[in-house]
């Protein structure tokens, strides 16, 4: 079964940066500050984008263009894009189980 989702990237200043690497995917990714748990959290992940350990994908796309109009600082040349992803669940490898007693 393949389900249908998006993801968020913000760019800067008119960039026209292409997205081709895992390290490119981390610096522009949207991360929506209400997925910390405090600011300093929040502020820790966006200043160590090379160490993210996770990532927003949006199953509602309504919901992932609203978070890529948003920005709270944003100017002129800035703007979001929102990239549609496939993910296929019949393929995926279980990589852990937890206990189940």
């Amino acid at each position: 079964m393949k389900i249908k989702a998006y993801i968020v990237l913000k760019f800067l200043d008119y960039d026209q940066t292409k997205i081709d690497t895992p390290n490119k995917f981390k610096e522009y990714l949207f991360l929506p500050p209400e997925s910390y748990a405090s600011k300093e959290e929040f502020i820790k992940a966006d200043d160590n984008r090379d160490k993210l350990q996770h990532f927003q994908v949006y199953l509602d796309y309504e919901l992932a263009k609203a978070d890529a109009e948003w920005s709270p600082g944003s100017v002129i040349g800035d703007y979001g894009e929102v990239r549609e992803i496939e993910i296929d669940l019949e393929n995926l490898p279980t990589i852990y189980t937890s206990p189940k007693d």
